[in-house]
């Protein structure tokens, strides 16, 4: 069965391209679509199984990473994101794809009601600067519907790549209701594979080393991490961005 899947662009975007190369890759069929394709109505949420929004520079980061992006979600397609999550589809967000759930306000609510009373922020990091460099994860035991519980609980590496990435909630408690509902997916952890928030082993200072979380559904994941840059068979054993994909995709047919 073919899964059509929407690599979705803005001005900015820059990793669309080896993000439709690992869905491809993965066994699905993607389509880079620029996100005025989704506003003028040419292209509609509804003919893909899978909606991926890829890391970069969504419109320059102008005011903050993913916030003019997340706006645009919330006042023109809400209707549309909205139907297509309830018939089961699959959205996941990248690094900047990451930020600009976040500023939607699909995660980690889940829910797009074109307000701006969002509950987490991506922060700028902790040390200050842009990292780049592989880090070990723990993939948490989760409701994310496409990170199968075969590889919960396994420690995984996968290469980041940003500035603004520490996952940030208003109240300390919001973060056990995070974990309690099981939406976090990824923390980073140590060689030891303990979870942690230091430098460097936590790139960001994210509290409770969360990297990858997903709403309460389980259909919409944002992560950090690129695991794009990781599907080649050839240059990575294993090769854990591969597999995640091929997860994802596996979902998706079961639609």
């Amino acid at each position: 069965m073919s899964v059509p899947a929407c690599v979705l662009t803005v001005p900015g975007t820059n990793c669309h391209r080896e993000t439709a190369d690992a869905l491809e890759a993965a066994g699905a069929m993607p389509e880079i679509v620029h996100y005025n394709q989704l506003a003028d109505g040419s292209r509609r949420l509804a003919e893909y199984a899978i909606c991926a929004f890829p890391g970069g520079f969504a419109d320059g980061d102008h005011i903050a990473a993913g916030r003019l992006l997340g706006m645009r979600l919330r006042t023109e397609l809400a209707e549309e994101v909205t139907g297509y999550l309830a018939a089961g589809k699959a959205i996941v967000g990248i690094c900047n794809g990451f930020q600009a759930l976040i500023e939607s306000g699909l995660l980690p609510g889940g829910v797009i009601d074109g307000t701006d009373r969002r509950s987490a922020a991506l922060a700028p990091n902790k040390e200050g600067g842009f990292h780049c460099d592989w880090k070990d994860l723990e993939v948490v035991d989760s409701v994310c519907r496409f990170v199968s519980p075969d590889i919960m609980g396994r420690t995984i590496e996968l290469q980041v790549a940003h500035g603004e990435g520490q996952f940030k909630m208003r109240e300390r408690s919001d973060y056990h209701s995070l974990a309690t509902n099981r939406q976090v997916v990824f923390r980073y952890c140590d060689s030891r594979g303990v979870t942690t928030e230091e430098f460097p082993d936590n790139p960001n200072g994210s509290p409770f080393g969360i990297t990858g979380i997903c709403d309460p559904s389980g259909q919409v994941l944002g992560m950090m991490p690129h695991p794009e840059r990781s599907i080649d068979e050839r240059r990575f054993h294993p090769p854990y961005g591969l597999e995640l994909f091929k997860q994802l995709v596996n979902y998706a047919r079961q639609i």
